[in-house]
């Protein structure tokens, strides 16, 4: 409601009565009062320079998104089943739309930019395994993202790291058979793996020794092979 609404409908209920009680000469101009004073503090949404002028809230926090210093904040992405025979960048969008739709959408706080990242295994061995990190940068600042294109991401580089198969952020399953690493991962219900923050699992599957990255939140099963 516009402060002409206000003003308006002040006017218009509030009429003179011979009852003793409240007259309208009194009460408009103390409830007219009220309306400027509030307008004058508050100013007009309409000469707002923001990007958002649906309410002075959101004019304040489009304002802060643009202006306070930026805290990256790193999000995994499951890059199982993506075409690799395609440039880099549209396989990571690829990757990055296919966790969307088994995950649902990525959020951030106000602030903070969002980096995708997700590991390659460069080198498997028997007590450890050479992994690749990459990273790639949501150029959009968006804190709530859907789906993306390859035009809002920048690759923003990568970092290599060993992986002690003896740590405790592995979990060896030992022998799976030809098991689905998520039955093999959950075959005992009554003694599920308690996973706080980053795990891997480890396991040999069809005689073959494979790698597995956890990257769902406390109690949510969402691994990818590397």
């Amino acid at each position: 409601m516009s402060k002409q609404q206000v003003l308006d409908l002040i006017n218009n209920q509030i009429t003179s009565n011979g009852n003793g009680e409240i007259t309208a000469s009194v009460l408009r101009p103390i409830l007219q009062s009220i309306v400027n004073q509030t307008n004058d503090l508050s100013g007009l949404l309409s000469e707002l320079n923001t990007s958002d002028k649906t309410n002075i809230v959101n004019a304040i926090n489009s304002i802060l998104s643009v202006n306070i210093p930026a805290k990256t904040v790193l999000r995994n992405i499951n890059i199982t089943g993506v075409d690799f025979d395609k440039s880099e960048m549209e396989w990571v969008k690829d990757a990055i739309n296919n966790t969307i739709a088994s995950n649902g959408f990525f959020t951030a706080n106000l602030g903070e930019q969002i980096v995708f990242t997700f590991d390659i295994v460069s080198n498997l061995l028997e007590n450890e395994a050479e992994i690749q990190r990459k990273y790639y940068r949501l150029l959009t600042g968006n804190i709530f993202v859907n789906t993306v294109s390859e035009v809002e991401l920048m690759a923003d580089g990568f970092s290599n790291l060993t992986l002690d198969f003896n740590s405790s952020l592995v979990i060896n399953l030992g022998n799976i058979g030809t098991s689905e690493i998520e039955d093999a991962f959950n075959e005992n219900a009554n003694q599920p793996f308690t996973i706080n923050g980053e795990k891997y699992i480890k396991a040999i599957q069809n005689s073959d020794a494979k790698l597995w990255k956890w990257i769902g939140g406390d109690g949510i099963l969402e691994i990818h092979q590397l």
